[in-house]
């Protein structure tokens, strides 16, 4: 369970790192239409990387719970 929460936690700040690159200062959350119109292909990659392991890292926090209930 805590490597699943420690998998989110990492990915969720590569995600932010991202977004903050290409969000202006003025700008709240970014949308994402509009930031696949504004990032490069690389960082598309990046991004859909680090949404996949934070995905991932949900899976291995739900198991582990739902073992532990068990």
């Amino acid at each position: 369970m805590f490597a699943g929460a420690l998998i989110m936690l990492v990915e969720g700040f590569g995600i932010a790192r991202l977004e903050r690159k290409y969000r202006g200062r003025d700008e709240g959350v970014l949308d994402p239409i509009e930031f696949l119109s504004r990032a490069s292909l690389e960082d598309i990659a990046r991004y859909s990387i680090h949404a996949g392991n934070a995905f991932l890292g949900f899976c291995v926090l739900t198991i582990g719970s739902i073992f532990y209930a068990l």
